[in-house]
């Protein structure tokens, strides 16, 4: 099912293009992709246009990158239409100065400048990398994006492998992760670095970069219900492109870091919102978790991702919100012995990092199978 390159080549250069403007999903899963081909003899160059604030994380990890400010971000100084042909001329023009053979787009939908970019280059290999866990109203849209791409790569869900798999260009592939488990902090550090009690169980509340919906009161609900359960402190987490800051919280230590599942070892649990990235880290890794899920998303069903990561034996899913049913779930993960057994499960259920998967997809489109 995977599509040669028109011809056969000794080196490629590739674009990568997530449109994050709320959080950092996108960005992150093909930035777990970039990462991996870089080390690839045959991958020339990595280059990004994103329509993220996220450019220094890019530019740290060694990659060209280019911005494009979302047309929310716009809106009233510059119409669809004229920001649209603004992507299609600044595409073009990245496209011919980097002579790129491929672009991956990760986005919900991609802009018409993209697809009016792309369509008319025969020699470029198009490649949409499609979370496929969304609300119902957006479903035929997106599917009416694919006849622009070659291939259609989906990062797998817990529990629901075969999300929106309808075409012949779709291939599913496991959840994509951004590091790997050598690459995570051991839990003693992680005491040291954020200055935390060793001798207490540490729970994790990330509820997402804020810029969609209110969390920092939906934070200090969470931090005060915590706050009733002896030997426990909490750790509250901040995006680093977060629009509004976490200061007035009560309290709390919190962390402002990229990528924060580095610090994942040294927490007992965490209490999240289920967005993709949180879920299929947080699992990969062996975080026990209660999930939250955001009901302000435009497209990403939040809370069909944290029933399934329930139904898997992972995790817990308090929805709708009640204090109640997050004080049950709580006594459940500071049982040692459940606390263990989910532990346990998470990391049976995800095993391999479908970031490798798609390095290797992209690098057989790019130069054939070996």
């Amino acid at each position: 099912l995977i599509p040669t390159y028109s011809r056969r080549l000794q080196e490629a250069r590739i674009l990568f293009m997530p449109t994050n403007g709320a959080g950092l999903g996108h960005v992150t899963r093909l930035l777990a992709i970039a990462r991996r081909l870089k080390t690839e003899s045959r991958i020339a160059e990595c280059v990004f246009l994103t329509t993220s604030d996220a450019l220094t994380i890019l530019r740290q990890e060694g990659f060209v990158a280019y911005h494009l400010p979302s047309p929310d971000l716009l809106r009233g100084r510059i119409k669809s239409t004229g920001w649209n042909r603004y992507l299609r001329d600044l595409l073009g023009m990245i496209i011919a100065n980097h002579e790129l053979n491929a672009s991956v787009f990760d986005g919900v939908y991609p802009y018409s400048g993209i697809t009016n970019a792309i369509a008319r280059r025969k020699n470029i290999l198009k490649v949409w990398v499609k979370r496929g866990m969304l609300k119902e109203y957006v479903g035929e849209r997106v599917r009416a994006g694919e006849k622009y791409f070659n291939l259609v790569i989906i990062p797998g869900e817990l529990g629901h492998s075969n999300v929106f798999q309808d075409s012949e260009k779709c291939i599913t592939v496991p959840s994509i992760v951004f590091l790997e488990r050598s690459e995570l902090l051991p839990r003693d550090e992680v005491v040291s670095a954020l200055g935390l009690d060793s001798r207490k169980k540490t729970a994790l509340i990330q509820l997402g970069a804020g810029n969609i919906n209110d969390i920092e009161t939906q934070a200090e609900i969470v931090i005060d219900t915590v706050s009733r359960f002896d030997n426990i402190q909490v750790v509250l987490a901040s995006s680093v492109i977060a629009q509004r800051s976490l200061k007035g919280v009560r309290s709390v230590k919190i962390i402002t870091d990229y990528p924060l599942s580095r610090y994942y070892l040294g927490f007992d649990f965490a209490i999240t919102a289920a967005g993709y990235n949180t879920v299929a880290e947080l699992t990969y890794f062996g975080v026990p978790s209660i999930f939250i899920p955001n009901l302000q998303t435009g497209a990403d069903d939040q809370v069909r991702r944290a029933t399934l990561a329930a139904a898997s034996g992972t995790s817990l899913v308090v929805h709708p919100f009640s204090v109640t049913r997050l004080e049950e779930c709580l006594a459940v993960m500071l049982d040692d012995k459940k606390n263990a057994e989910f532990r346990k499960c998470c990391l049976s259920c995800l095993t391999v990092n479908g970031a490798e998967s798609v390095v290797a997809i992209l690098t057989q489109a790019l130069f054939g199978p070996k």
